[in-house]
């Protein structure tokens, strides 16, 4: 599902150390995708920026290591490396039950 895919890649923007925090909007601009990570662990995705929550969830971060888990759907663990630079974010995957949702690859976000 590209949903999860998106929401992966959004869950990337990690606290590291404790000094950065990945809570706030990030954006992949080309996919049309908008991703929400709040304080209390949760995220929310948005497909499309068309307004709708497309996908729910819950990520923790334990150093560069962003873990996240959607509430419904495909609900394996996904776990990524991810880092914060200059307004964005980029996420890795280290490993990922749910292949809809899985990149391969390293994927940049945008702060909103």
């Amino acid at each position: 599902m590209r949903s999860l895919f998106v929401l992966l890649f959004m869950l990337s923007f990690s606290v590291i150390g404790l000094s950065q925090s990945i809570v706030g909007t990030w954006y992949i601009d080309e996919a049309g995708w908008k991703l929400s990570f709040k304080s209390d662990g949760t995220y929310a995705v948005d497909l499309g920026v068309d307004g709708t929550i497309d996908i729910t969830g819950k990520y923790t971060i334990d150093g560069q290591t962003l873990t996240i888990k959607d509430d419904a759907g495909c609900t394996a663990e996904g776990k990524y490396k991810f880092g914060l630079e200059s307004g964005s974010m980029w996420v890795d995957p280290i490993s990922d039950g749910c292949s809809e949702r899985n990149p391969q690859q390293k994927v940049y976000f945008r702060k909103g």
